[in-house]
């Protein structure tokens, strides 16, 4: 399922857009001065499929609707909010949000996504209660006191011990008809916001100076996809060492059962084998290169070519499981390989390598490691995009990217639609 085309009415109020969606080259790019919705636009679908539903009561549209190539046609339509006399308060009337779905023009499933009582602490209440508070960004603010900075949505229960009671209500999730569930399960959304340095802290961070702190709210991205990518490199490898093991158990019995009289089939036998084994070195050594295995004291096998019919049914069925166990580094391998390959050709005199322990670690020439958030700002857009593309999306995946050219240099901007190619090629493949 692939969507087509993308049709928003009364957006902002004053705008109507059709927007198709390129299917050969599966890149479609939305161009437009300043203040006419584009990051809007983005925002009501990524919204939308993450079940963000007070976002889109508060959101600036009348309808959105989103064709698909089976046919389908899903249309969210807004209802307005009810203002209640109450300070500091929103109180969503119901219906809000209408989901309907459509196969051609027939209307197959019409649902009320009914919210729940929900309240949103105004600015006028943020200054009453929490003086402290200073607005420094879209929905986020500033703590002068300890310089940590919180989300909007957050402040009511980080807060809560100062603010009055009632306005310690929090916003309950709400529930979705089972047929849109569906859709969202088939058709998934990865929306890259155009602040993407900075991502949410979900615990204790590790402050520039290498100090904890307790109290920071958000983390460098660079960092968290650090630590993302060790965790992932771990999981593949305690899955390898599982599936060896499991190869192990069986392979006497295997053994055994092999029929150890070749006869005229020895010599080509004995040939795949060799080529087999080079192979299996060569990929060892990709493979530790990579960070996927460690470097080992050389072990390789070598065939002499008086093995006898017994070796070489032992040595035929030894590098089918080992050909069979690496396969499971094939797609990891070929992202890593690709993450490194763009971001090596684009940085200048930083090399970036990948580490079991540390994910992916920066080496500047002439002053060794560096902290990834130590990268000028352009090349952790580029690293941050890199990742995002590979290893956080897959083949099905509606990606939307906001404002790709910020801080990278007109150079790489120029080879930004060619490195997605690449990107896109091999997401597809996985």
């Amino acid at each position: 399922m692939r969507l087509e085309e993308v049709h928003v009415r009364g957006l902002l109020k004053e705008f109507n857009y059709r927007i198709p969606l390129h299917a050969d080259s599966r890149v479609t790019i939305i161009a437009g001065p300043n203040g006419y919705g584009k990051t809007t636009l983005l925002k009501l679908i990524d919204s939308f499929y993450k079940g963000d539903y007070e976002a889109l009561r508060n959101a600036p549209f009348d309808a959105l609707e989103l064709s698909f190539s089976d046919g389908i046609r899903l249309v969210v339509s807004r209802g307005v909010p009810a203002q209640s006399a109450d300070e500091g308060e929103i109180v969503s009337s119901q219906p809000q949000i209408v989901c309907e779905l459509y196969t051609g023009s027939n209307l197959v499933h019409r649902d009320e996504v009914k919210g729940n009582r929900h309240r949103v602490l105004s600015v006028e209440t943020v200054h009453r209660y929490l003086p402290f508070l200073v607005p420094v960004g879209p929905e986020l603010w500033l703590d002068v006191r300890t310089g940590e900075v919180t989300h909007s949505p957050n402040i009511v229960d980080k807060y809560a011990s100062v603010l009055p009671p009632r306005a310690r209500i929090r916003l309950r999730h709400t529930a979705e008809p089972e047929w849109l569930k569906e859709h969202k399960e088939q058709f998934r959304v990865r929306f890259i916001q155009s602040q993407r340095l900075l991502i949410e802290a979900d615990g204790p961070r590790m402050s520039p100076d290498g100090h904890s702190n307790e109290t920071s709210t958000y983390q460098y991205t660079v960092n968290a996809y650090a630590r993302e990518l060790s965790q992932t490199l771990h999981r593949k490898i305690a899955d390898y060492g599982a599936l060896t093991a499991s190869y192990e158990r069986t392979f006497p019995s295997r053994f055994v059962a092999q029929d150890d009289i070749l006869g005229d089939r020895a010599a080509a036998l004995r040939a795949s084998i060799k080529a087999r084994l080079d192979a299996i070195q060569q990929k060892r050594e990709n493979l530790q290169s990579s960070g996927l295995l460690d470097r080992q004291v050389d072990d390789r096998l070598t065939l002499a070519s008086s093995s006898s019919d017994a070796k070489l049914v032992f040595l035929d069925l030894y590098t089918r499981d080992i050909e069979t166990k690496l396969q499971i580094f094939d797609d990891l391998a070929a992202k890593i390989g690709l993450f490194t390959d763009i971001l090596n050709k684009k940085f200048s005199f930083k090399t970036v390598s990948i580490s079991k322990e540390r994910g992916f670690v920066i080496t500047a020439d002439g002053l060794g490691d560096l902290p990834p958030q130590a990268l000028s700002s352009g090349e952790q857009h580029e690293l941050v995009l890199c990742f995002e593309l590979l290893f956080k999306t897959s083949r099905g995946y509606l990606v939307m990217i906001d404002e790709p050219e910020i801080s990278l240099h007109v150079e790489w901007q120029e080879s930004f639609l060619s490195d997605l190619e690449k990107r896109l090629v091999r997401r597809n493949r996985g």
